[in-house]
This record gives structure tokens, sequence and C-alpha cells, in this order.
């Protein structure tokens, strides 16, 4: 979780389907500053991998992967 900030950019989706990319923006709540204002944007890949058991059809295993919310800091002033 991203401290002293909000979400400004999300995508909108009503609804279960994945795209294989999300970037979601950040900006500081009110009396806090980006450190650094190019590390604005947690990113998420979802990978996909199909389920190896045999004699059925099973849907794949989705996993979502969060990168670059650690990166995002704002500061007091």
């Amino acid at each position: 979780m991203v401290e002293n900030a909000i979400i400004t950019s999300m995508p909108s989706n009503e609804s279960l389907w994945l795209p294989g990319y999300v970037s979601v923006i950040y900006s500081c709540v009110r009396g806090f500053y980006m450190e650094n204002p190019d590390d604005n944007a947690a990113k998420c890949v979802y990978y996909f991998q199909k389920d190896r058991r045999p004699h059925e059809y099973r849907p794949p295993v989705i996993t979502a992967i969060w990168t670059g919310q650690n990166e995002i800091h704002c500061i007091a002033g």
C-alpha cells in the first residue's frame, strides 16, 4: 500500500476480464508531494498458466504480479 497517496488513474473494468497489463497512477494527498514524480505508477502483469491435469478441461491459473508501488513515496511538505 502506498502511504499518503490516492489513485488518480485506474482502468475502469466492471467484469472479470483480465488484461495482459494494467497501470495505476498515484498522486499524493494534500500536504504531501511526490519524492520522485517519475515514480508514480504501480504496474500489474498477469501470468497465465494452463492446468496440465489430464481428462478434464480446467481454466488457466492466473497470477497478478504488481510492481512499482514500493517506489512511490509521498513526503510531507
